[in-house]
């Protein structure tokens, strides 16, 4: 695939060369501090981690990183359950998602520090929940509803038009993706690429405050939040400033954790301290330092048709302390709310009654971290370089 780093075997030496570019020598390669691997066949190219530099730390973000992530989308037509308490009227979609870190290409090291941001290289698998290649789908109205008649009827949630649809979603194999670590999440402007990372490293000579805008040095830098803000400003919302500062059409809450929570055992305690508790799926809950940013707005939409008209869309996002996506949670529901009710930012507790959309992107861990229950869209490195050799190679 283009820009896949590749090594290459030829009689009297080896050298390294990029798809884009023409071949380089080995040698040259090596005094620039990089490694040229094994003699092995078709194997992508990696480099050697680097050392810290002048130009600031490196990204807290390491190669060989695993990320699992469960995403449930629903949209529920009724409140009703049946006699075994089942939601009655729902479709739904639930995907697994494999990411492994294969490359950063760090903008404080010399080789990437004309970079406009630091960039992730990952490979990214999707499955169902038993390793079937589609995610798993359905509507309980149309038992023979297909993945993308039920993606329509999950097409408000931004969390699903970030990501993959349900079916044919091109990541059977791994496929190589590259991230950005400083544009925010957005639907239809940006894709899943958006969704995992941030730079929170406070950067005063790329002009990049980190988490949230600051003064002083930092003045007029941008931010992953101030980025978030100023989206609003344009499609699908188009807010003004008088619509972001109106209570009662847009609430915005951002929280930056504090430098430690560890020492916090209890929710109580945990939550005084300005930090959250939670836990990965699975895992027991603890005292976490995350950033997190939650947003409430009233929106107009017009699909699926059953749920068309004015609603009201919560949004959160929360990220761990090096940056990776820990949740994404949405809810999507009629407002029914007097007119002039201040909008809350705080994410619903109480169960929508009915024509509501939610969706939820959970980080489980790594592939094997519990070996009883490993990720369904697990892969080996081995299965990663052949998928994307065959990729290259138009099979």
């Amino acid at each position: 695939m283009a820009g896949e780093e590749v090594m290459q075997k030829e009689t009297g030496g080896f050298w390294c060369f990029r798809v884009w570019v023409a071949t380089a020598w080995c040698a040259v390669v090596l005094g620039a501090g990089w490694s040229c691997g094994d003699d092995t066949l078709g194997q992508r190219f990696q480099a050697d981690e680097l050392p810290e530099e002048e130009s600031g730390p490196v990204s807290p973000i390491t190669v060989g990183t695993e990320l699992w992530y469960t995403l449930i989308t629903s949209f529920k037509r009724t409140s009703e359950s049946d006699a075994g308490g089942l939601t009655q009227g729902e479709a739904q979609a639930v995907g697994q998602i494999c990411s492994r870190v294969v490359a950063v290409r760090d903008t404080a090291s010399p080789f990437f520090a004309n970079e406009e941001q630091t960039t992730i290289l990952a490979d990214v698998k999707v499955s169902g929940q038993v390793g079937s290649t589609n995610m798993d789908y359905s509507d309980q109205e149309n038992s023979a509803a297909t993945g993308p008649e039920v993606d329509a009827m999950l097409n408000g949630l931004w969390l699903k038009r970030l990501t993959m649809p349900s079916a044919d979603h091109g990541f059977a194999n791994p496929k190589e993706l590259e991230f950005s670590t400083r544009v925010p999440p957005w639907p239809d402007l940006v894709g899943f690429e958006s969704v995992l990372f941030f730079e929170t490293r406070e950067l005063p000579g790329d002009g990049w405050s980190g988490w949230r805008r600051l003064s002083g040095e930092f003045e007029g830098a941008d931010s992953f939040t101030g980025e978030l803000m100023e989206r609003f400003r344009g499609p699908p919302l188009n807010y003004d400033n008088d619509a972001l500062s109106d209570a009662t059409r847009f609430r915005i809450e951002i929280a930056t954790p504090p430098p430690s929570c560890a020492e916090y055992n209890d929710p109580t305690t945990c939550s005084n301290n300005h930090c959250t508790w939670a836990g990965r799926t699975g895992a027991a809950n603890s005292c976490l330092r995350l950033y997190r940013v939650a947003a409430s707005f009233l929106e107009t939409i017009d699909s699926p048709v059953e749920h068309a008209g004015e609603v009201l869309h919560f949004l959160e996002l929360s990220y761990t302390e090096d940056g990776v996506l820990f949740e994404a949670r949405e809810d999507i529901r009629p407002n029914n709310s007097p007119l002039g009710t201040r909008l809350s930012a705080d994410f619903p507790n109480n169960p929508c009654a009915e024509r509501c959309q939610s969706a939820d992107l959970a980080l489980h861990g790594g592939f094997t971290d519990d070996p009883a229950y490993p990720a369904p869209c697990s892969f080996t490195g081995a299965e990663a370089d052949a998928a994307q050799n065959a990729a290259a190679l138009g099979q």
